[in-house]
């Protein structure tokens, strides 16, 4: 890896390291949020 390429050169087994954050973050928040309103299915979400 070189460095400085666009961010379709990743190969899509893992995100790019920003949207690697992002969703390691949004997952933690997930995480710790309290269940959500159950959304129609009976699943909750």
């Amino acid at each position: 890896m070189s460095g400085g390429e666009p961010t379709p050169a990743w190969s899509g087994a893992w995100p790019c390291p920003a949207c690697y954050e992002h969703e390691k973050n949004a997952a933690r928040a997930r995480h710790r949020a309290p269940p959500h309103p159950v959304a129609g299915d009976g699943i909750p979400r």
